[in-house]
């Protein structure tokens, strides 16, 4: 993936139990001729956390490069792959959740889509809110340390 997933956006759930994926996502995942992606439980956060397949297999060799016990391995494993499921998006870009990560994350009504660089998040509104506010506050102390975007070396620059 060579861009980041950006954005935020609350979608409804139908009638059917779909849900539309953004646009902005959605051209992401598409760009490489893919219809799906693969979506687990944060273990950080009551949110689920959505990959392509190309950041899945990267995943996969970086669990697999590190240094770690056969028990370590198998818990990051187990974490990511046993708990992950393959989301179909259908022709108008339309998923539906399993309802093990739906009722994981207290998803019913509204999916709340929140881009993450080389991931998403999908969140029940109310719960992602309720995090916010403290996050942009530790992002406003954070982002004091970034340089100056004037002197960024051009690689950086977008």
């Amino acid at each position: 993936m060579s861009r980041p997933f950006v954005a935020s956006q609350t979608n409804r759930i139908d009638a059917k139990g779909r849900v539309s994926v953004p646009a902005s996502i959605r051209n992401l995942i598409t760009a490489s001729g893919a219809q799906s992606f693969y979506a687990m439980k944060s273990l950080k956060d009551p949110c689920l956390e959505a990959f392509t397949a190309e950041r899945m297999a990267a995943i996969h060799r970086q669990i697999a490069e590190l240094t770690i016990t056969t028990d370590q391995r198998r818990a990051l494993q187990q974490a990511y792959f046993g708990g992950s499921f393959e989301i179909s998006m259908d022709p108008e870009g339309r998923i539906s959740l399993p309802e093990a990560l739906a009722s994981f994350a207290g998803i019913n009504g509204q999916v709340h889509f929140v881009g993450a660089g080389s991931r998403f998040e999908m969140w029940n509104p109310a719960a992602h809110a309720e995090r916010d506010e403290a996050w942009r506050a530790e992002a406003a102390r954070l982002s004091e340390q970034l340089p100056d975007p004037d002197f960024m070396p051009p690689s950086v620059l977008p």
